[in-house]
């Protein structure tokens, strides 16, 4: 099944209940405690009954300057929204649809100033609207450029925003386990605009969630089979943990409503509505999500929507307070009641049992992409190495060359247009050099690893970038699969060299031959292993240093010359850093002057990208990644195997040459693997690093 939206699919993926549960032999949750004493807690105000026939969601917002004006938002489906006072008074009512989801981000950017931002979700035309607080009118004011429409029905919303990159997120939850991941950002006119940048799907309705933007996971209840958390960036793995099942665990039959409590103090809580015994369960996110223990509300039975905040909603609520919805309320219509923490806290003993953590700051940095490429035709894990073309008189028609391993290799222009394709085989990595000498004329070359053939491809790129095969028969053989490939142009002796390595850490050297009928082949002249399974590597052509990234072990440090042996040392091993996490997939060079420059790595594992100083003991400089780009409509990068990188100024667009990267996952909208292109300045903005312009990789080495 695929949603179209904006002219674009998102296609889900899908998520196996019993897949998940088979993998997972223990739930933390339901091993936590033994001590299954159920506690009583009152409710300190309740709200007037609702008007209507299902309210199932609340959220309630605060003004420290003026805490009379605090209100309660109540979710109404036949009327829309309810606003009461802070007592629960009615003042006010919107009637703007059959509302069944309300959310709140306590501050948004919106026309230069922070502001909270309201979700509502109408389940009748599968919609969400925004607004912002009206304090002097009790109301609420329309800030939505345009509805967000989905197509699957729908039960829930939540907001999340990123800890790597801050954008806001809104998750929508509801029938056949649909998920839905939105980018919720100011159009620049004041407005709050939405684009739809992953679909997930899990086994069967998901009625409500919850976002931990500190530990970056949402939290998802699955009514039938119990609570699940995601990673929440758009960009990560997708897989679900269980934190608690039905019957199994610690919910008694069906799971309803999710809130979280963070306060000030490091507590970070997750309260579940255990709907089929009346009670509530609450779990420690600072500690594996430990179960810590259940409470229940005389008088409240099966509820549903949860809200929870450590802002004092009431002079009863110094410590915040937990709203929840009570469907039963006697002989009346519902309502909500209202629960101060600190009697929570208290009949819980959170403060001796709950654990404090401050949340962790992250320290990698992120930058936007300005184009991407035209997916490759072959699903799967098929896009993989790109490298940098640059034309010999216009650098702006430089092309972008690129592997799908699957199936050959691409040609791009700096727009990421295909302007050449040749099917060839499993073409995995790939390089390029310039001036190799070829029947009394200079030519540039372009080769690849082939794992169809077992074999290096080689290349002429003519004038204009057009690739032509001048491999004298098939070269390179004798590696049983090659993965990782390099060029290294040496500045001792003038000669070229292919450098290829393999899954089990073998690493080939050849030495690039004319042939007298205007060919090349390859003859070998070293080889040696590093370890264990190898793929990146790049040689500078100005120190004769040859960098490889043994995948999970460490990024080594060779000598590129024949003669060098296999004398090495780490560049950083892959336990060094909390930034660095494997595999170490693509590395490439970025060329300063006078010896100056970066070297940079793809840390797989966390979807970033590390950056060494070329010099000296190529000391690690901090990292980076790739996130996405709201207005243009182009996602992050992730899973990243290669990448490169040049200094090289290529017309107006990278006017301080550009990153390339493979995204591994190519998201929003769910299309094949691709290759994003990032303006090298930003990343130098970012991490405080040297912008170049005077380098080309044309001119003879060294010079």
């Amino acid at each position: 099944m695929e949603f179209k939206m904006h002219n674009k699919s998102l296609k889900p993926i899908y998520i196996s209940f019993v897949t998940i549960l088979l993998q997972s032999c223990s739930i933390t949750a339901t091993q936590a405690t033994t001590d299954q004493k159920v506690f009583e807690i009152n409710h300190i105000t309740e709200t007037e009954p609702s008007l209507g026939n299902n309210a199932n969601s609340a959220i309630y917002l605060t003004y420290a300057a003026s805490p009379s004006r605090n209100m309660i938002l109540t979710a109404d489906e036949t009327f829309g929204i309810d606003i009461l006072t802070a007592s629960g008074k009615r003042s006010n009512q919107l009637e703007i649809g059959q509302i069944e989801s309300l959310a709140l981000q306590s501050s948004f950017s919106l026309a230069g100033q922070e502001v909270p931002l309201v979700a509502a979700l109408d389940t009748a035309a599968n919609q969400v609207s925004f607004f912002i607080p009206n304090q002097a009118h009790s109301s609420l004011t329309s800030v939505s450029a345009g509805n967000i429409d989905v197509s699957f029905p729908t039960k829930g919303i939540c907001f999340y925003q990123s800890p790597l990159d801050r954008n806001h997120y809104l998750y929508i939850v509801g029938e056949g386990g649909h998920m839905e991941q939105w980018v919720i950002y100011d159009n620049g006119a004041g407005k709050v605009a939405g684009r739809a940048v992953r679909s997930l799907r899990l086994g069967s309705e998901v009625g409500f969630c919850a976002a931990d933007s500190s530990s970056g996971y949402v939290y998802a209840a699955e009514e039938a089979n119990g609570i699940w958390k995601l990673k929440g960036d758009p960009e990560t793995d997708a897989t679900p943990q269980i934190v608690d099942i039905v019957k199994f665990g610690q919910i008694d039959g069906e799971v309803a409503g999710l809130a979280l409590y963070q306060d000030l103090s490091g507590h970070n809580l997750l309260i579940a509505s255990n709907a089929s015994s009346n009670s509530f369960n609450v779990y420690d996110l600072n500690n594996d999500d430990r179960y810590l223990g259940r409470f229940t509300v005389p008088g409240v039975e099966e509820s549903a929507g949860l809200f929870a905040s450590p802002r004092p909603l009431t002079s009863q609520t110094a410590k915040g307070a937990l709203v929840l919805s009570d469907d039963d309320n006697g002989d009346q219509a519902l309502n909500f009641k209202v629960l101060s923490w600190a009697d929570i806290a208290q009949s819980l003993n959170l403060s001796n049992h709950a654990v404090k953590k401050t949340p962790a700051l992250t320290s990698i940095k992120t930058v936007t992409p300005t184009v991407e490429t035209t997916p490759v035709t072959v699903g799967g894990d098929a896009a993989d190495d790109p490298a940098i073309w640059v034309h010999p008189t216009d650098p702006g028609q430089s092309l972008v060359i690129g592997t799908d391993k699957k199936s050959g290799l691409y040609v791009y222009d700096l727009a990421g247009k295909v302007k050449q394709f040749l099917p060839d085989g499993k073409v995995n990595n790939v390089d390029v050099r310039y001036g190799f000498s070829l029947n009394g004329e200079k030519v540039d070359i372009v080769s690849a690893s082939n794992r169809t053939e077992k074999s290096i491809s080689l290349y002429k790129a003519d004038a204009t970038g057009h690739l032509s095969n001048i491999s004298d028969g098939i070269q390179g053989r004798g590696m049983e699969d090659p993965y990782g490939y390099c060029m290294y142009h040496s500045r001792k002796t003038g000669k070229y060299y292919a450098i290829l390595n393999g899954d089990e850490g073998q690493v080939k050297q050849f030495e690039l031959r004319p042939t007298k009928q205007g060919r090349i082949s390859l003859s070998l002249v070293r080889e040696f292993t590093v370890g264990s399974q190898t793929e990146g590597c790049v040689a500078d052509d100005d120190t004769g240093a040859l960098y490889i990234g043994e995948e999970d072990v460490a990024l080594w440090k060779y000598g590129a010359e024949p003669e060098d042996g296999t004398t090495r040392q780490a560049v950083i091993h892959a336990t060094d850093h909390k930034n660095l996490e494997v595999d170490i997939e693509g590395v490439s060079l970025y060329y300063g002057q006078d010896g100056a420059g970066y070297i940079i790595a793809s840390s797989q594992g966390n979807n970033s990208y590390a950056v060494f100083d070329r010099t000296g003991d190529n000391a690690y400089l901090g990292s980076f990644a790739v996130v996405a780009n709201g207005p243009l409509g182009i996602d992050g990068s992730s899973e990243t195997d290669g990448l490169d990188v040049i200094s090289t100024p290529l017309g107006s667009t990278f006017p301080y040459g550009v990153f390339i990267a493979q995204d591994g996952r190519n998201i929003s909208p769910a299309e094949n693997q691709n290759f994003k292109l990032v303006p090298w300045e930003r990343i130098a903005t970012q991490l405080n690093l040297k912008t170049y312009t005077g380098w080309t990789p044309r001119r003879p080495s060294g010079e």
